[in-house]
């Protein structure tokens, strides 16, 4: 059954059950139907509620993300990751509160931890160019801040980490997305030992 609603998604950090670090944002701006380019920041009580439980639940350690749709009857879970998202763009714009979270202390963000969406420009404007000409592309391009400028990536270590991936695309013979998630990803294949 297909489920209509507002996709929603969170990039968590936990420690034994514990949730370290959340960050909920609305994916626009998709790369394939993949990884978010643009992230819209909110927050959402239920989404955080359930990445809690979900955490406290297994007992989890380590990045995990969410996807969900918010429907007229609440939270709809679609998918998890154990393991870092395109979400990790949002929770590195505050790298005190990344960090410990990633060496299991809890640092509560700063308030503004998200005063403006964030998008990752160069993948924006390589999967989705139309952005740069229509009106509502370019009111929410305006509206945003580069979130690797924002994290301090200079723009010639952004176009090697291009440059390298797409070396990686043309060896494999898959696309440039396929390339820059191809270690992290596990969709159900036997592990070998």
């Amino acid at each position: 059954t297909r489920v209509k609603g507002r996709e929603l998604c969170a990039y968590n950090v936990a420690q034994a059950g514990k949730l370290l670090l959340h960050v909920a944002y609305e994916p626009m701006g998709r790369i394939g139907i993949g990884a978010s380019a643009y992230f819209s920041p909110l927050h959402h009580a239920a989404l955080r509620l359930m990445s809690e439980r979900i955490v406290a639940a297994t007992g989890f350690t380590g990045q995990i993300s969410f996807d969900a749709m918010e429907t007229p009857d609440g939270l709809v879970a679609l998918e998890c990751n154990p393991r870092g998202t395109s979400g990790v763009h949002l929770a590195v714009q505050q790298p005190a509160a990344l960090a410990a979270a990633l060496l299991g202390q809890r640092m509560d963000p700063a308030p503004d931890f998200f005063p403006e969406p964030r998008l990752l420009q160069l993948p924006l404007f390589l999967s989705h160019p139309s952005w740069w000409l229509g009106a509502d592309g370019r009111r929410r391009l305006h509206a945003s801040q580069d979130a690797l400028t924002a994290a301090g990536v200079p723009w010639g270590a952004q176009l090697r980490a291009l440059a390298e991936m797409a070396g990686r695309a043309i060896r494999a013979g898959v696309s440039i997305p396929a390339a820059s998630t191809s270690d992290i990803e596990w969709n159900g294949e036997p592990i070998g030992g």
